[in-house]
C-alpha cells in the first residue's frame, strides 16, 4: 500500500514538473535577494607566507613605462616600502564599495552565448555537480601551446582533463593574451582528473568545468615574472617568490578576466579571487574599458569564495553547463547571473518528453525516467557556492 501511495506521488510531481521548472526559474530571475557582502581584513604588513618554490624566470621585457606598470609602489623603492600594507580602513571600505552590486544595469544585460559546436570534440559530458560529479569522455589540454603554459606540478598530477568547451576556451584564452600580451605566459593549473571525481587540493574540479590560472606577476621595475608555482600575495598585492620581490600586475590579469567574458563559446560562472585583488582588477577596469557592460559582467563573477582560502595565489574559474551537458546530467548551482542562457525550452522540450515516457513505459522503463528526470532539478539558488579548504 505504502508503495503504491508513493507512485501516485510521483506520477503527480511529474505531470506538474514542466510547469514547476518554468515557474521556478521566472521566479528566481525576478527575485533580488540581498547581496552576501564579505570584507576581508588586510594582512600583516611583513609576509605571512613567503614562498620559496623553485626557480624564477624573468621574461625578456621592456621595463614598463610608470603609467603601465602594475607594481603599487615607485620602482626604486627600498625593501620596506615594496611590502608596505594598505591601513586597515582604507582597503576593507574600498572592498565594501566594490563588492558584488546586482544593480539593475547589470541585471539588464544580454546574452552573449554563441556555442561553436564545431569545436565539440568526441563525447565529453559534464555529469553532476562541480563538488559531487565526475567527467565523461573529457578533454586533455596539451601541456603547451600559444600564449599558455600547464604548470609542472599540474602536469605530475594528471589534472589536465576537461571539458571540450572548457579545454578550447582556455587553448583561444591563450591565443587572446599571446596577441594582446607579447611575450608573456598564462601559467595553467589544476583541471581536473581523468573521468573526474574528488581531488586532495580541492572540494571542486570534479566534474571538468573547473580550471586555475596563475596570476600574472611582475618585478619591481615592472618586468614580467614567470614562477613556477603560484606565488601568495598579501593585502599590497605583493609577495616573494625565490627572494625576488614580486608584485599583483593588475593590467595583465585585467585581460585574463577580460579575455573570459569576450569569449562567447562559453558562459562564466565564477572567477573566484581574494577580495583585496579582485578590488585592484575593478578599480583599474573601470579607468580603461570602455565596455561598461564588461566590466559589470566582471563584477558580477569576481568573487572571495565562502568556506575557503581566499584565493591570494591564483584564479579559479568555473563555467556554467552547456546545452549539451545539461541535457545529459550536468548539474547546476550557486550564482545564476540574469545574462546567462539557461536553456529553459529547450529542457521543458526535454521534460515533457520523459513525462511522455514515464507514463507509457514499463516499470524498469519508469526507473531510468525518473533518474533521468532527477537531472533537472536545480539545487538552491544560493548567492555563492561554498568551495572548501583548497590547496594549491
Amino acid at each position: 500500500m505504502r508503495c503504491r501511495e508513493s507512485r501516485i506521488a510521483t506520477v503527480a510531481w511529474l505531470l506538474v514538473l514542466g510547469v514547476a521548472l518554468g515557474g521556478c526559474q521566472e521566479g528566481q530571475s525576478r527575485r533580488a535577494p540581498e547581496p552576501v557582502r564579505r570584507v576581508a581584513l588586510p594582512m600583516p604588513p611583513e609576509l605571512e607566507m613567503p614562498h620559496k618554490r623553485g626557480p624564477v624566470e624573468i621574461q625578456e621585457a621592456r621595463a614598463l613605462p610608470a603609467m603601465e606598470a602594475s607594481a603599487p609602489v615607485p620602482p626604486h623603492a627600498g625593501p620596506g616600502e615594496l611590502l608596505k600594507v594598505p591601513e586597515a580602513s582604507i582597503l576593507s571600505s574600498r572592498i565594501a564599495e566594490l563588492a558584488p552590486s546586482r544593480r539593475p544595469a547589470c541585471r539588464s544585460l544580454t546574452n552573449r552565448y554563441r556555442p561553436r559546436q564545431e569545436e565539440r570534440s568526441g563525447d565529453s559530458v559534464s555529469l553532476g555537480s562541480v563538488v559531487g560529479g565526475r567527467l565523461h569522455e573529457g578533454s586533455i589540454l596539451p601541456h603547451e601551446g600559444e600564449g599558455y603554459r600547464v604548470l609542472d606540478r599540474t602536469i605530475r598530477r594528471g589534472y589536465v582533463h576537461g571539458t571540450s568547451e572548457l579545454v578550447a576556451a582556455i587553448e583561444r584564452l591563450g591565443r587572446t593574451l599571446a596577441k594582446r600580451l607579447p611575450g608573456n605566459v598564462l601559467g595553467v593549473g589544476n583541471l581536473s582528473r581523468p573521468g573526474g571525481g574528488d581531488i586532495p587540493q580541492s572540494r571542486s574540479h570534479n566534474s571538468g568545468r573547473d580550471v586555475d590560472f596563475a596570476f600574472f606577476v611582475v618585478d619591481s621595475l615592472g618586468r614580467g615574472v614567470v614562477g613556477r608555482e603560484f606565488v601568495e600575495l598579501n593585502a599590497a598585492g605583493a609577495s616573494e617568490d625565490d627572494g625576488v620581490p614580486v608584485f599583483f600586475d593588475t593590467r595583465k590579469n585585467w585581460e585574463i578576466v577580460r579575455g573570459l567574458l569576450l569569449d562567447t563559446s562559453i558562459q562564466v560562472q565564477y572567477i573566484f579571487i581574494a577580495d583585496w585583488l579582485r578590488t585592484r582588477i575593478i578599480d583599474h577596469a573601470r579607468q580603461v574599458e570602455p565596455d561598461s557592460s564588461l566590466v559589470c559582467r566582471a563584477e558580477e563573477v569576481l568573487r572571495q569564495p565562502m568556506d575557503s582560502s581566499p584565493h591570494s595565489d591564483h584564479f579559479h574559474v568555473r563555467i556554467h553547463c552547456d546545452l549539451h551537458d545539461r541535457l545529459r546530467g550536468c548539474r547546476e548551482s550557486g550564482e545564476r547571473h540574469a545574462w546567462v542562457e539557461r536553456f529553459k525550452d529547450a529542457i521543458q522540450a526535454r521534460v515533457n518528453e520523459l513525462i511522455d515516457r514515464y507514463q507509457e513505459g514499463s516499470e524498469e522503463e519508469r526507473e531510468r525516467v525518473l533518474e533521468e528526470l532527477n537531472f533537472f532539478q536545480e539545487e538552491e539558488d544560493v548567492h555563492e557556492e561554498p568551495e572548501g579548504e583548497e590547496r594549491p
